[in-house]
């Protein structure tokens, strides 16, 4: 059987430090960007964009709409660009995705 040294055993707690420190910096972008997708796929077809308006306000949710585009849906609080585009028609409801 195998002793390891002191060293050995110092390089495996930096290498699980290490792995447990990128988890907690990057684990904000992961969940920011799950949260906004779950929050687009449970806009069902058909909502109008004033109902669609007040729930991403509800949700902390930016919403803009430009003409000819897709509704994007942003979380401002996230690190980085969290978004999801929801298609509209001329009328300014959902259409399915």
């Amino acid at each position: 059987m195998a002793t390891f040294s002191v060293r050995t055993w110092m390089y495996f707690a930096l290498a699980i430090v290490l792995v447990a420190g990128n988890l907690y910096a990057f684990w904000p972008f992961f969940a920011a960007d799950k949260a906004v997708q779950a929050f687009c796929e449970s806009i069902p077809a058909g909502m109008p964009f004033t109902e669609l308006q007040k729930r991403a306000v509800a949700a902390g949710y930016e919403l803009t709409l430009a003409p000819g585009a897709p509704a994007r849906v942003e979380d401002p609080r996230s690190p980085g660009r969290m978004f999801c585009d929801l298609p509209v028609d001329a009328t300014g409801t959902v259409v399915a995705r």
